[in-house]
């Protein structure tokens, strides 16, 4: 009976705890949101440009604390860059840069450096070839086994082994235009689904390899900015 009593009021001691970490948390998201909403009134009710400028710059930041990293890079794209002098232009585009990366928009955050000047090193991946993956489908498994999809493999060659079964027993059974149809149709069907599967599987597996490539390389960047070993916008 004790024991299930220290239980309770562990379990009660935690509970407290985790609704006042998460009350606590919401009221701060809920803060950064009401200064995100001031510095948009700020915006509208700026007399010049550089106000309007300034108020964006706040907003962002606001919806950076919260982690709303796409929102906040939504601000910064409403700045009118020709407001902004080279070296601010400069600073707008790493700030665009790093937001990209949080909300891991990779080819983003890339670009937005590369307009700066700034083009951190992307390994080169190995990247399967789309051609191939279309000319090894004709022979159904080889196709599957260059995406390293090994079950759509199986599945397929089963789908095309039972089409051409198929049209094998009509054909026997003197049924010719029941082979030549429906065998054929059923082995058209499989056959160029095998073909569709194998092409998303290599756009994906292509795609993220590309994108790990990106976040490595942008990773390693960011970090070496944030320890001084490059340069970054003051």
């Amino acid at each position: 009976m004790r024991r299930t009593a220290l239980y309770l009021l562990i379990f009660t001691f935690l509970s407290v705890l985790f609704s006042n970490s998460l009350a606590a948390q919401e009221k701060d998201e809920a803060a950064l949101f009401y200064e995100a909403a001031l510095c948009e009134r700020r915006v509208f009710e700026a007399e010049n440009p550089k106000e309007a400028v300034s108020a964006l710059s706040a907003k962002a930041e606001a919806y950076e604390k919260a982690g709303e990293y796409s929102k906040a890079l939504a601000c910064l794209n409403r700045i009118p860059v020709y407001l902004l002098s080279p070296q601010q232009r400069v600073e707008l585009a790493y700030e665009k840069a790093e937001l990209s990366y949080k909300s891991e928009d990779y080819e983003s955050a890339l670009n937005y450096l590369k307009e700066q000047g700034i083009a951190p090193e992307v390994e080169n991946v190995h990247l399967k070839k789309d051609w191939l993956g279309m000319l090894l489908t004709f022979a159904v498994p080889a196709g599957f086994v260059y995406v390293e999809d090994y079950s759509g493999a199986v599945l397929y060659t089963l789908l095309n082994a039972a089409s051409l079964g198929w049209i094998v027993l009509e054909w026997s059974a003197a049924s010719y235009v029941s082979a030549v149809l429906g065998g054929a149709l059923a082995l058209n069907v499989s056959f160029m689904g095998a073909q569709e599967k194998v092409a998303l599987r290599i756009e994906e597996r292509n795609s993220s390899l590309i994108k790990e490539a990106q976040r490595r390389a942008l990773t390693s960047f960011f970090q070496a900015s944030s320890e001084g070993r490059t340069e970054r916008p003051e």
